[in-house]
């Protein structure tokens, strides 16, 4: 079975069917400019909460404003890259700054707070474990300076030098030889990290850095460290179901707000790391930071203490954000133990907003007030959105629908949506005239139809369009077509494929945990291709679209 190429006709009728659908003001007024092209309006259209009596009103300007927002393959004017990178070198000057008042009478008025922040974190971390740093110490799925993301199996990781900024080198040089007796690999010292721009949506690319591989492998040892200490305080950074929680609970009243940051990654200054964190840990964390980038052929010393692709970024302003909070509301107030956070989102009592506002941003932090929240009935936190306790489903076409697979996805993910907003099954506003365009395309390619829980393995559906047959063999449960890439194999038995199966062993798992490959048994690696195939299998259940999205 092939990857179809889709007619573009098929997104323009998807989008203006889905939009007009909606029958909303802010819905019909995105259809009018998507008709015209008008690309750069629609990315900056905003919702706003306080424009809404009703729930159902609400609901569809939000789906409307949120449907393209992060359509990566929008045509607009914007210089995507200039706008992230100007809003970079921005970060940079605020971290500046922020530097410059650690060491001046402005932060008198919340020094009594940071102090407070400053004892809390030294709770939640403790002492510094030299051997549970190198136990906890590896690589992500990511891509490194010198493995690139369709490469980045550990194997491919171990196969490469370690790369090394000068003080990480100078830091792991004397002890990594006799904590890492069957890895000898060659150091090639680096600079810095690297500066690049991916997409994010729309309206704007995102920096990241790449950071050199053996940096990386050594944050993300300092990252487990912290994120297994916040779980003791109830802050499970492996799990955003709290926060999403909270969230729903907010929007019942005004006693909680959801909080959202802007640019928080790049905003964690240098000389606020150092007043929070005690000695031993800033020190380890300072010699394997990266200290400068490179962007372009320009090597640039950094303001802030670590970027957006350091690996223990997310652990620590999780801990400096949740610290602050904390600090700033009474332990004996009834609320404080509904303070929440991962990673820059934040909830936190609704009294406290003025007041936290004033503390982060002498932090260096700042609010982002189109997507912050304490008054009405609106709250979003983790991607969840809530009105009066009410879950809304935004759907996002992330890129253009130019394959089967893309075409797929938006497919179930509109399914998924509007089961959970609306509630329809096979009928109503959610499944009839949009996911129909895209279902019928999709059955004439002779993609299988497969319940929710099945993912994108094929085209989600109620049980009553399937019509699946029983599963004689079982006696019970259904027949279902799946899906699958199928796989070349390779075969490999070298020093870094060993080492990848000791860390495999290391970590408690069977296969390789990355996106494109697997290692069923032995030495044989298994990798996707292009190529699709259909395989029969079955199902105990076809559950209600309603029920299982609600549920989930």
């Amino acid at each position: 079975m092939d990857n179809h190429k889709i007619s573009r006709n098929v997104e323009h009728d998807f989008v203006l069917n889905y939009l007009i659908s909606l029958d909303c003001s802010k819905s019909l007024a995105v259809a009018i400019l998507y008709r015209y092209e008008e690309f750069s309006q629609i990315v900056n259209l905003e919702f706003t909460p306080s424009d809404y009596n009703d729930f159902e009103s609400a609901r569809n300007s939000l789906l409307a404003v949120e449907f393209l927002r992060k359509h990566a393959d929008l045509k607009t004017d914007l210089d995507l890259d200039k706008v992230c990178l100007d809003k970079f070198f921005q970060s940079e000057e605020t971290c500046k700054q922020t530097n410059s008042r650690f060491f001046s009478a402005e932060l008198l008025p919340d020094y009594h707070v940071l102090l407070d922040a400053r004892r809390r974190i030294e709770t939640i971390l403790g002492s510094f474990c030299p051997h549970e740093f190198v136990d906890s110490s590896g690589w992500g799925p990511g891509s490194t300076l010198q493995v690139k993301r369709r490469e980045a199996t550990f194997a491919n990781k171990f196969r490469n030098n370690l790369e090394l900024t000068l003080a990480s080198y100078n830091f792991v040089k004397t002890w990594f030889a006799t904590q890492y007796p069957n890895w000898a690999p060659d150091f090639s010292i680096y600079e810095g990290n690297k500066i690049i721009t991916v997409p994010k949506n729309a309206k704007t690319n995102r920096v990241i850095a790449v950071e050199p591989s053996g940096n990386l492998f050594f944050q993300k040892g300092i990252g487990c460290m912290i994120r297994k200490r916040l779980k003791r305080y109830n802050v499970n950074l492996d799990d955003q179901s709290r926060n999403q929680r909270l969230a729903e609970l907010a929007s019942r009243g005004n006693t909680l707000a959801t909080v959202d940051f802007s640019a928080a990654s790049d905003t964690i200054s240098y000389w606020l790391v150092e007043f929070l964190l005690p000695k031993t840990w800033f020190d380890v964390m300072d010699r394997l930071r990266s200290q400068r980038g490179l962007l372009g052929d320009a090597l640039l010393e950094y303001e802030k203490f670590s970027s957006m692709g350091n690996g223990f970024t997310f652990e620590l302003e999780s801990l400096i954000f949740y610290s602050l909070a904390k600090s700033l509301v009474p332990s004996d107030h009834e609320l404080s133990p509904y303070i929440s956070i991962y990673g820059d989102d934040l909830i936190c009592p609704s009294e406290f907003m003025d007041n936290l506002t004033r503390l982060f941003t002498t932090c260096g932090f700042s609010l982002n007030r189109l997507k912050s929240f304490s008054n009405g009935y609106y709250r979003e936190s983790c991607g969840h959105h809530y009105w009066d306790g009410i879950r809304i489903c935004p759907t996002y076409v992330r890129s253009s629908m130019q394959s089967t697979d893309s075409l797929i996805k938006v497919h179930n993910q509109s399914t998924r949506t509007h089961a959970c907003n609306f509630g329809y099954e096979s009928q109503g506003i959610g499944l009839t005239n949009p996911i129909r365009i895209l279902r019928n395309i999709l059955i004439r390619q002779k993609v299988p139809m497969v319940p929710p829980h099945f993912g994108d393995q094929g085209i989600i559906v109620p049980f009553d369009v399937a019509l699946p047959s029983v599963n004689r063999k079982y006696g019970y449960g259904w027949r279902v077509g799946v899906r699958l890439s199928k796989q070349t194999k390779s075969i490999e038995d070298d020093g870094p494929f060993l080492l990848e199966k000791l860390y495999e062993l290391h970590l408690g798992r069977d296969v390789v945990d990355s996106p494109s490959d697997s290692i069923p048994n032995g030495n044989e690696r298994r990798r996707n291709t292009n190529r699709v195939h259909v395989k029969t299998t079955w199902s105990p259940d076809w559950p209600c679209l309603v029920s299982y999205f609600h549920r989930n």
